[in-house]
């Protein structure tokens, strides 16, 4: 009997048995046909195939469905694709207030594109929905240029004007930081005043090389707060710097935060502004011989620069030396140098790699020079076969993508995620590219926070912070991001980043440079001094020779030294190369020597002629030019009737060393 009772309740278990593996083996069958489909209805949208998209869904796949990482199909559309597929979605049933990532919506991610923007509310998105930082799409527009429209929008359908994220910031808070003024002075005239604003917020605004928003913020502000000069001198001419003055600004404020800065070592430091800001702060009483934190005085910083022009002024205000720890000379090198060129760069970036991993670890974040650059530099001499750690190299890279990875809720909200904005995005982006990663949700969200802080104009803007060559000039910012952008094209919003690139080229071409980093050498023949933003952005040989007649000579003409070194020796001491320059022509017609010579070029001081160069020595110092006799291949190139520039193009010349080389 017992028995009997056994093999019954065996034969009783082993069908539930079989019962339980069959609905596991339905279950699994099942969730991996939705995992399909999931994937599929994913892949589609970021390929911007708007078919493939209704074919899915169609076939039943949801439109509610979410990615791996928490975003909703309807975000991803609106990150990857046009409004017509976000409609396609929206009416087969997708969620207008669904949330993603860190409680964003698809309102907030729409934002700044007014059609996405405008189709959302139709379908009831929420425009007070608040994430977990409390960034509002009505703060997220505030934070980028050209919406006046969308603030309209959203403030006609009950956008809380007076929103605050748990920073505190304010819609013009984020406006004055990073977008332009027509949208600024919208917020104002809505009712926001920008004499409420903390001097934090205040402060950067008039950081940005923006001189229409400054000019508005000074009529509205009656009084300066107490270290504005030390931002204002960086970039603003001098005109602007004696209006703060007059309003009562000091011009011996320091920046406990800047090693005690003061105005006048902000004017020596800078490379935008000329000699004058810096004759404007002396002559109001600006002391020469402040001292900052480590006692270096602002004619050691000039000193430092080689600028004669600033050196001399402040010898004349009775500026002296300090007791800085820079003023001891680097010691020359040690003899018996590496000569095969590949263990060179193998060595070469092991030490760029060693760097690399401390700034994320101390920081809990990336820069374009610890991060980006060595990921970089690391991809390319790889794809060169050049041997390379690989394991420090992946940590990198790792470093760097998990970085932006973590910070694409963020981006998404309006925040540039780095200080260096633009200029790290773009290297970052440039970096994963070269090893290889692909399109994915993190490089869609840098290209959209790209995109969506370019100016009207066409230029991106830093953050004011002055740190030459890459981090003050707003043409670093700008072909940086486009750098960026053509990293990672987004298939479906094709139109707006070729639109997006082109105002840029346009602003490019009509801008002049001001840090001989942007005289990139070519080696094309019969190429000006534009060769590599040809190649990068996509700017034609034509345009470039045209745009750039009168942006090198600007250039050229602002350094004493050789500016394809960076250096202020008396020899040059870089052997002549089969690479094409640009070089400035004057009067006295001094050019390299020896087709095709690899011997050392002297170079000398002297003085040009204001008839060729009606603008040549007004910071107050000579140009270089190089010495030896007339080169009979020499031609001219294009003229701007202008400026009264000239430039020579040859075949020799000093080649630029640099990790972007071809």
């Amino acid at each position: 009997m017992e028995k009997e009772i056994a093999t019954k309740g065996h034969k009783i278990h082993k069908k539930i048995f079989c019962v339980l593996c069959l609905f596991v083996a339905n279950f699994l069958s099942a969730s991996a046909q939705t995992n399909n489909a999931r994937d599929a209805l994913f892949a589609a949208i970021q390929r911007g195939a708007t078919a493939d998209v209704e074919r899915l869904l169609k076939t039943g796949v949801s439109a509610s469905l979410t990615d791996a990482e928490g975003t909703p199909v309807l975000m991803a559309a609106a990150l990857f694709a046009d409004a017509r597929m976000m409609e396609l979605l929206l009416q087969h049933g997708a969620d207008a207030n669904q949330p993603g990532p860190s409680g964003t919506t698809a309102l907030m991610w729409a934002v700044p594109d007014l059609a996405k923007v405008r189709l959302l509310v139709a379908h009831g998105a929420n425009v007070n929905a608040r994430p977990e930082n409390d960034r509002t799409a009505l703060l997220v527009a505030a934070s980028y240029p050209h919406t006046v429209d969308l603030l309209r929008l959203l403030l006609d359908h009950g956008a809380d004007l007076r929103a605050q994220d748990k920073g505190g910031a304010t819609a013009l808070a984020l406006a004055l930081r990073s977008a332009d003024v027509e949208v600024v002075r919208f917020l104002v005239e809505r009712g926001l005043d920008p004499n409420a604003l903390a001097p934090a917020a205040q402060s950067a605004g008039l950081a940005r090389h923006d001189p229409a928003t400054v000019n508005y913020l000074i009529a509205q502000l009656p009084k300066p707060f107490p270290n504005v000069l030390n931002i204002a001198a960086t970039w603003q001419p001098a005109p602007l710097i004696a209006r703060w003055i007059q309003l009562g600004a000091d011009v011996n404020a320091t920046n406990a935060a800047q090693y005690a800065r003061t105005p006048v070592m902000t004017a020596v430091a800078s490379e935008t502004e000329s000699i004058d800001s810096l004759k404007l702060l002396l002559d109001r009483g600006a002391d020469p011989n402040a001292k900052m934190t480590e006692g270096e005085s602002p004619l050691d910083l000039a000193i430092y620069k080689g600028d004669r022009a600033k050196i001399e002024l402040l010898e004349q205000h009775g500026a002296k030396r300090g007791n800085g720890p820079r003023q001891e000379e680097i010691p020359p090198a040690a003899k018996g140098a590496i000569q095969d060129p590949r263990t060179s760069l193998s060595k070469s970036v092991a030490r760029l790699l060693d760097a690399a991993p401390g700034f994320r670890e101390k920081t809990n974040c990336v820069s374009c020079h610890h991060n980006s650059m060595p990921a970089l530099a690391a991809a390319t001499v790889r794809r060169k076969g050049v041997e390379i750690d690989d394991v420090r190299a992946r940590k990198n890279f790792d470093d760097l993508f998990t970085f932006f990875k973590s910070a694409v809720p963020r981006m998404m909200l309006g925040d540039p995620a780095v200080g260096g904005e633009a200029i790290t995005a773009g290297y970052s982006q440039m970096a994963l590219a070269a090893a290889g990663h692909p399109l994915d949700t993190t490089t869609a969200a840098m290209t959209h926070w790209l995109m969506s802080r370019q100016m009207p104009d066409g230029r991106w803007l830093g953050n004011g912070v002055n740190r030459p060559p890459s981090e003050y000039s707003t043409i670093s910012h700008t072909a940086l991001a486009i750098g960026g952008m053509k990293s990672y094209p987004i298939p479906g919003r094709k139109n707006e980043v070729a639109q997006s690139i082109a105002r840029a080229r346009q602003w490019l071409l009509t801008k002049n440079a001001r840090c001989s980093s942007w005289a990139w050498r070519g080696r094309r023949r019969r190429t000006h001094a534009w060769p590599r933003l040809s190649r990068m952005f996509a700017i034609t040989r034509k345009q470039a020779a045209a745009g750039l007649n009168s942006a090198v000579h600007h250039l050229m003409r602002m350094r004493p030294a050789c500016p394809y070194m960076h250096c202020t020796s008396p020899v040059c001491p870089r052997p002549m190369g089969r690479i094409e320059k640009a070089w400035p022509s004057c009067s006295r017609r001094n050019i390299p020597t020896g087709l095709g010579s690899s011997s050392r070029i002297p170079f000398q001081f002297s003085v040009t002629s204001r008839v060729d160069f009606p603008s040549a020595g007004t910071n107050g110092f000579p140009l270089r030019e190089p010495v030896g006799r007339p080169w009979p291949l020499r031609r001219h190139c294009r003229r701007n009737s202008g400026d009264r520039h000239r430039i020579l193009v040859f075949r020799n010349s000093v080649s630029v060393p640099g990790i972007l080389r071809r």
